[in-house]
């Protein structure tokens, strides 16, 4: 069977690169870009021999087959921008990608890991709380993009009607287009974590009958959001107002989330 130590250590490298890939963005260093680069070719490298092994096992390593898609998908994903990026320079799309792949890779790993089988309250009882803690504190980096993002709006209309005021109220807009950037960029790690985990539960409920719920659903599609918004700003150049309003639109589904939360809760 594929080793269980396997797919964690190859989440662990993936979710480095993820992490030292943000920092690298957030800081612009250029030694933090280049360690992130080769973490994420190791990974590639050691996800491409995890594969092979698998796929040569009789018993393919004990995944699905649609275990084997997401794995093979996620190394298509990596491979390719590491492949591209020596033919283009692509540096700020490595923090989106790597995280999109590490997502990926941790929905396998965490099957794998914690099969349907096993009672997750005995053996895994602390991913709920820490699920719930990382998604809340994205929720809040991303309320705090989503304002900042409206106070963006306001004060460039303020601008276009030339409403000057003596001791201006809002910040400059490059102040907050720089900090709404900033937020989301802290917002999506802590993001990818928790829908990460809470796949694990997710994953339980599907094996019981009980389906995917709601919230779920809208996390996954506010999860893409953020990752084509991160992709658009920092790839393909988005600022102002198209990615003012990109941020608002991304944190209504992540908003609808928590309200469905909150209205199972009270039920």
């Amino acid at each position: 069977m594929t080793s269980s130590a396997a797919l964690a250590g190859l989440l662990a490298v993936y979710a480095a690169a993820s992490a030292v890939y943000l920092s690298a963005v957030a800081t612009t260093d250029e030694r933090a870009h280049k360690l992130a680069r080769w973490l994420l070719l190791a990974a590639a490298v050691l996800h491409g021999l995890l594969l092979m092994a698998t796929l040569l096992d009789a018993q393919r390593g004990g995944l699905s087959v649609a275990d084997l898609v997401l794995l093979a998908a996620s190394w298509l994903v990596s491979g390719g921008y590491l492949f591209g990026s020596t033919m283009r320079a692509m540096p700020l799309s490595g923090p989106v990608l790597s995280s999109f792949v590490a997502v990926m890779v941790g929905a396998v790993a965490f099957r794998h890991l914690w099969p349907t089988t096993v009672h997750l309250p005995s053996q895994a009882g602390w991913i709920k709380p820490f699920h719930i803690s990382v998604s809340v504190l994205a929720f809040w980096s991303f309320a705090a993009a989503s304002a900042m993002a409206v106070a963006y709006l306001v004060k460039e209309q303020q601008l276009r009607n030339r409403q000057f005021d003596a001791k201006p109220r809002l910040p400059s807009l490059q102040e907050l287009e720089r900090w709404s950037g900033r937020a989301v960029l802290i917002g999506f790690p802590l993001f990818s974590v928790g829908l990460l985990f809470g796949g694990v539960t997710a994953s339980r409920a599907m094996a019981g009958g009980g389906g995917v719920e709601p919230q779920y659903l809208l996390s996954v599609l506010a999860w893409i959001i953020y990752a084509l918004l991160l992709h658009a700003r920092l790839t393909l150049g988005w600022q102002g107002r198209r990615s003012a309003v990109a941020t608002i639109v991304a944190f209504l589904p992540t908003f609808g989330t928590v309200l469905l939360y909150a209205l199972r809760g009270a039920a």
